[in-house]
């Protein structure tokens, strides 16, 4: 009878692996196998998970513990730094030296500590020496002059994977590392984080829980997490939605989860401060609930409780028999034994998922039955392959191909984002020219709003001048007035004596009043010349252009004219009022001075007292001229 030589081949095998972790300067952060840097996505789910998950918060946010930017004046986050090996150590003094590495320690007294120098909070300081790759962390540090003062204080070689003796706190309550936990931007933006991430609860258990070596509580109901208790996101949580950073954040706590390592607040997850992290983006992780989390055991990948190196999940499968020979029509059992997986298997033939008539059927318990005839080639192939894998393998690819048409989406919104950008930009740098064109014109107006402004005040003073000018002219035309009143008055009173006393002296009336229409003929010419002289001082005011000794001139040539016009009516008064009259009595009191009279041509005159002075003289001297020139006058014949 002809048989059919089967081969089996594994679907999926996958050998024992250590993955990758975060490297910082030359040191990666911890070996490859520490339970820091392994995969927990295929461990078991521990029974009290959603105990656990109801006690710390079910309907609980998470919250993301670090960002850019400060609160209560200090960073968000848990800061370090890396230092060289040729770093200054100093001294610490710890309140808790039992269970402190006793140092020194190689952080700068100046390192940069959790909440800022002023805070009251948990203050770690961490500094990495990335020369001989040992790690330094102090709780509750405050520098001093030359050393530290300290709560406690721990000494990692990242070389190593050791562990502190069990019972001892570090500078974090479970008595492991800060740093390896911590979130950092420079993992983000590299799209892949490589570790577990450090988290806090309000409550934990009296207990801890490999790779943990301290508890922080009394508390001791199972509902309660331990120190070192290892949380997964639910590989079923979909991340396509949120921003890619957090996807990465997000990715991370699927596949390596989170430790439990202090007591604080609920969900909190702690990463690095950088002034690079968008806190809108991480504010989005509000929307993931503690009921997406899963409680895992840790505990199946240890290997030595005092190591954290851990057994590496690698998927393994082995079938027996590993080759059969089958006569046709006959069948053969295969069983499949899964390591690392759930124990389910999908089996096929030649490729063909169950097989078929040409090559032989295979049902999911793993019975191969043969064909009847013996088909060409007789060499056939049944392949078992491991359905949890192959369902993670497709939800991969399907969370991929979310992502890439996310990442699409988000690199045609860069793209549009950029070019408009770019036309802001233009915008931007023709509002700027624009701005610097104002800019000099407005330099330009203001110079010249401020040689106005001078100008203005020039005008004004100016203008002060020659208002006061014209104060002073206005006060002397008064003076002027009064006197033309007081000459007309005088005038009138004249006239009204020369009517009572006609009688006996008509042609002494006649000439009288002949010399009065003289003096009014002289006072209308005197009143045509104020007027003249008014308008001109009208013209002054006006324009401002004549000058003060003109005007003083001419004021002045107007009072020697009214002078010698009071002299004549003074004259005629005395005239009419004859040898008693009170003017010749008030002349005769002021006794005539003297004076040279000006010379003309080189002559000398005699100066004789009754001649009429030349530019003024007071009324006195006037009114004797014209008396001693009227008298003259009536002695030349005819």
């Amino acid at each position: 009878m002809r048989r059919i030589s089967l081969l089996f081949v594994l679907a999926l095998s996958v050998s024992a692996r250590s993955y990758g972790q975060q490297v910082v300067g030359s040191c990666t952060v911890l070996p490859a196998d520490n339970i820091w840097n392994t995969p927990v996505d295929t461990l078991p789910v521990l029974a009290n998970s959603a105990s656990m998950v109801g006690t710390i918060g079910a309907n609980t946010a998470f919250h993301a513990d670090f960002g850019s930017g400060t609160w209560n004046g200090g960073p968000i986050g848990i800061p370090f730094i890396a230092v060289p090996g040729t770093q200054t150590k100093y001294p610490a003094t710890f309140y808790y030296p039992d269970e402190s590495d006793p140092g020194p320690y190689a952080i700068p007294l100046n390192a940069p500590i959790e909440g800022g120098s002023n805070s009251t909070g948990d203050r770690h300081a961490i500094a990495l020496d990335t020369d001989n790759c040992i790690l330094y962390e102090l709780y509750d540090a405050h520098p001093q002059t030359a050393s530290w003062d300290a709560g406690s204080g721990s000494i990692f070689n990242l070389r190593s994977n050791a562990l502190r003796p069990a019972g001892w706190t570090s500078a974090d309550a479970a008595g492991l590392p800060i740093m390896p936990g911590l979130v950092t931007y420079e993992e983000v933006l590299s799209g892949e984080i490589k570790h577990a991430i450090r988290f806090t609860v309000p409550q934990s258990r009296r207990e801890w829980v490999w790779p943990a070596r301290h508890y922080a509580s009394s508390l001791t109901g199972t509902q309660y997490p331990r120190m070192g208790e290892r949380f997964r996101l639910k590989a079923s949580f979909d991340i396509s939605a949120y921003p890619p950073d957090v996807q990465v954040i997000l990715r991370a706590m699927k596949r390596y989860g989170i430790m439990l390592a202090d007591n604080g607040s609920a969900w909190f997850i702690s990463g690095k401060p950088d002034s690079r992290w968008n806190n809108s983006n991480l504010q989005t992780l509000g929307q993931v609930l503690g009921s997406n989390f899963e409680a895992v055991d840790a505990t199946v990948l240890q290997i030595d409780p005092d190591s954290g190196a851990a057994a590496q999940n690698g998927v393994t499968v082995t079938v027996a028999p590993a080759a059969a020979t089958v006569r046709a029509g006959h069948s053969q059992l295969f069983t499949a034994t899964v390591t690392g997986a759930p124990n389910t298997v999908t089996w096929s033939v030649n490729g063909i998922t169950g097989g078929d008539a040409v090559a032989g059927t295979i049902d999911g318990s793993g019975v191969y039955t043969a064909p009847s005839i013996v088909p060409n080639p007789s060499t056939v192939t049944v392949r078992a392959q491991i359905e949890h894998l192959k369902n993670r393998v497709g939800g991969a690819e399907q969370e991929f191909a979310q992502t890439q048409a996310r990442l699409e989406q988000e690199r045609n919104e860069s793209e549009k984002a950029t070019r408009e950008l770019a036309e802001a930009r233009s915008r931007v740098e023709n509002l700027s020219q624009r701005v610097t064109d104002l800019d000099r014109q407005l330099i330009v107006q203001v110079k010249e709003a401020e040689l106005l402004g001078n100008r203005v005040n020039d005008l004004e003073q100016r203008l002060s001048t020659q208002g006061k000018l014209l104060a002073e002219r206005e006060f002397e035309n008064n003076q002027l007035r009064q006197a033309k009143e007081a000459a007309e008055r005088v005038a009138r009173e004249l006239r009204d004596e020369i009517a009572l006393t006609h009688n006996g002296a008509w042609p002494v009336l006649e000439k009288l009043k002949n010399e009065k229409a003289a003096v009014e003929e002289q006072l209308r010419i005197a009143r045509d010349e104020r007027a003249k002289l008014q308008r001109e001082i009208n013209a002054i005011q006006q324009q401002a252009e004549s000058t003060w000794a003109t005007e003083r001139m001419e004021n002045a040539l107007l009072r020697e004219r009214i002078n010698d016009i009071a002299a004549e009516v003074a004259k005629l008064a005395i005239q009419l009022e004859g040898p008693n009259s009170p003017i010749e009595a008030l002349l005769a009191e002021q006794p005539a001075t003297a004076k040279p009279a000006r010379p003309g041509n080189g002559a000398v005159t005699t100066g004789a007292p009754d001649s009429v002075p030349d530019g003024g003289g007071t009324l006195a001297e006037r009114i004797r001229a014209l008396q001693s020139h009227a008298s003259r006058a009536r002695q030349q014949p005819g």
